[in-house]
């Protein structure tokens, strides 16, 4: 039976070759792709990058001033994983030990590299998802259609009382 940890891992891979499996099919360009909003300190971190013929031999993270503040080597079960769905040659790059916070880029090396792959820049911070939340909540509260939406909490989406609950007829099951 498959752990919790090892599930959720299952599924963020899952995420990522899904991804991949949209994009454009262009066997010639190396890309590295993850999470666009970033990660928490303690949570699950991956990378996937699209292969050609590449061999990769490992992959750095660096500060935003350059400084490198982690390197793992890519193990060779990692790499030159084809993916049917896609058509794609796929390596998973996994760094969850990497518990730092703050704004970092990741950066790829390989045998068969003119020069290193960079990503786009990434956070890891604690409260990483708190602005999703944030929308989340307001999105369901913004929807409530069973209460009077004050100026003060929803803005320029007040709006009164849509449907009052006041004649409420309750079956003698029920009541």
């Amino acid at each position: 039976m498959l752990s919790l940890k090892s599930n959720n891992c299952f599924k963020l891979a899952l995420v990522h070759l899904i991804f991949w499996a949209s994009q454009s099919l262009n066997a010639q360009s190396v890309e590295i792709q993850m999470n666009q909003i970033g990660f928490t300190p303690n949570g699950y971190k991956s990378a996937t990058v699209k292969l050609g013929n590449e061999n990769l031999k490992n992959f750095n993270i660096f500060d935003e001033s350059g400084k490198e503040v982690f390197k793992k080597d890519i193990s060779s079960k990692n790499t030159d994983r084809f993916w049917e769905m896609s058509g794609q040659n796929l390596c998973l790059l996994e760094f969850t030990e990497f518990v730092k916070s703050g704004n970092f880029i990741l950066k790829v090396y390989g045998t068969s590299l003119s020069k290193a792959l960079d990503s786009t820049k990434f956070a890891i911070n604690i409260n990483i998802y708190h602005s999703i939340l944030k929308a989340t909540i307001r999105y369901f509260y913004l929807n409530r259609a069973s209460a009077e939406l004050p100026e003060k909490f929803a803005g320029k989406f007040s709006r009164p009382l849509a449907h009052q609950d006041n004649n409420v007829k309750v079956h003698s099951s029920a009541a």
